[in-house]
């Protein structure tokens, strides 16, 4: 498990990679981006956190099911926690009081999706490709819906996890997930250049204009995170299980 921030400018691009290859969200590797982002933020003249992956090839793959399920059967208590824990990155992401960015360069898959829209802004590079497809496994995307519908819409989020399609960088971009799509080699020169970019903005107006945004945008957005949090657990447990706690 790798961990490392890295100061472009105005920016901290906070690199990691689980050492799973694939970037599977356990509780441990949830805690330490938690920690790591919460750093990150507090770092002086820090404008904007840039998430960005360090295995080659994929994103993140979302949580870790096996590990989740494994948990469950064993104790519920520490497979609760794992959700608490996550719902927990999901809102410091969604609530920093600093741009958030995605810097996505490989696969996200549920999980990762939901990592990518909690920022303000998603950019991709034409090697990156988008996946919701847990309703396969019996697992409905719920706090994939709460982050991304704001984002792309309920139809295109209900069409999108029904189909089970991955998106391309171009395909997430004209559906309202990605902000902006650089070719390979271009991500370390446009991060430094944002970075830059952000060095010579007037920080204390930016980042009053991002309070203000925070404010407007927040409380729906930390409700909706809310609502979902309670039912993921179960909802990743096993097929049903959902569909039994809702009743």
């Amino acid at each position: 498990m790798s961990i490392e921030l890295t100061r472009r400018g105005g920016c901290v691009a906070l690199g990691f990679s689980r050492g799973d290859g694939k970037n599977a969200l356990d509780a441990a590797f949830v805690e330490e981006l938690k920690d790591a982002f919460e750093q990150a933020v507090a770092m002086q003249g820090v404008r904007a956190v840039a998430l960005r992956s360090a295995a080659d090839g994929y994103f993140c793959v979302g949580m870790d099911l096996d590990a989740l399920r494994q948990a469950r059967e064993q104790d519920a208590t520490p497979s609760r926690r794992a959700i608490e824990t996550y719902a927990s990155l999901l809102r410091v992401i969604a609530g920093a009081p600093v741009l958030t960015l995605a810097l996505v360069e490989g696969l996200a898959v549920g999980g990762g999706v939901d990592l990518a829209a909690a920022c303000d802004l998603t950019v991709a590079t034409q090697s990156a490709s988008f996946s919701i497809a847990q309703l396969r496994k019996g697992i409905f995307p719920l706090t994939t819906s709460a982050l991304l519908i704001p984002k792309i819409g309920r139809g295109a989020f209900l069409l999108w996890a029904l189909s089970g399609q991955y998106w391309s960088a171009q395909r997430a971009r004209a559906n309202g997930l990605v902000e902006l799509v650089l070719e390979v080699t271009e991500a370390d020169p446009w991060l430094t250049r944002f970075g830059k970019t952000l060095d010579d903005a007037d920080g204390e107006t930016f980042l009053a204009g991002i309070d203000l945004i925070r404010r407007q945008e927040r409380p729906e957005l930390q409700r909706r995170i809310d609502l979902a949090e309670p039912f993921l657990a179960r909802n990743c447990s096993r097929r049903g299980a959902l569909l039994e706690e809702l009743r």
